[in-house]
């Protein structure tokens, strides 16, 4: 084989093996931000349950202060 062709390789080589770091770059950025996805919506699902425990506490002292007999 002359210079050429082993020049031609070379590139071949370095262009599949930068398509596969950007492959693994990018599940490797997908997957980070999965797990930082997956913590903000657990604290979301947190926060709105415990303003949905605090407004049933708010409504039920409400209604206990209005009706009659207690």
């Amino acid at each position: 084989m002359d210079d050429q062709e082993e020049q031609g390789m070379d590139t071949t080589y370095v262009g599949i093996m930068l398509v596969v770091f950007l492959v693994i770059a990018g599940l490797a950025i997908n997957i980070g931000y999965m797990y930082v996805s997956e913590d903000d919506l657990h604290n979301a699902a947190e926060s709105s349950a415990l303003a949905g425990a605090q407004a049933i506490g708010q409504q039920m002292q409400l209604s206990a202060r209005t009706v009659p007999g207690n």
